[in-house]
């Protein structure tokens, strides 16, 4: 028991020592794992009835929230279902289509095949979580859609 916690632990040390001295590309974290939808919020907050939201995860249903994204090194990925399904007889895969970062690592355009397109800005790109911006104007508003995605070990 003893022995097997020392080698995860000294795993995990010699991965990190080991980001310090090469640190891996963007394309290369977002491929390392799949990915799960985790947050999503608004700032400023939008109105609704009388209510303003800024969480925008919590008016999901629970068979969205749990999303996965899959980034494959050739350029694709894939959007599916999670555990929970909105229907039980839905299709696994939501969406798929191409991926790409700029090569500056400042953004990630993702080419839906059948849902918009999207391009964010990368905030915070580490081996376990992914924090997207997503910035417009609406009606003279300008709002920050923050999205947060962990990965899947």
């Amino acid at each position: 028991m003893v022995l097997g916690l020392s080698i995860i632990i000294l795993a995990s040390a010699c991965q990190q020592g080991e980001d310090i001295i090469n640190p891996p590309t963007a394309e290369e974290i977002l491929s390392d794992s799949p990915w799960v939808y985790v947050a999503h919020t608004i700032e400023p907050g939008i109105l609704q009835g009388t209510f303003v939201i800024t969480d925008l995860y919590a008016q999901l249903d629970s068979c969205d929230q749990d999303d996965i994204y899959s980034f494959s090194s050739t350029g694709a990925f894939t959007l599916e279902q999670g555990d929970i399904r909105c229907t039980s007889n839905a299709n696994q895969i939501i969406d798929n289509g191409t991926w790409q970062v700029s090569s500056d690592e400042t953004t990630l355009s993702l080419d839906f095949s059948t849902l918009n397109d999207e391009t964010f800005e990368i905030s915070e790109l580490e081996r376990k979580q992914i924090i997207l911006l997503r910035k417009y104007t609406d009606n003279g508003i300008n709002f920050t859609e923050t999205l947060t995605f962990d990965a899947i070990e």
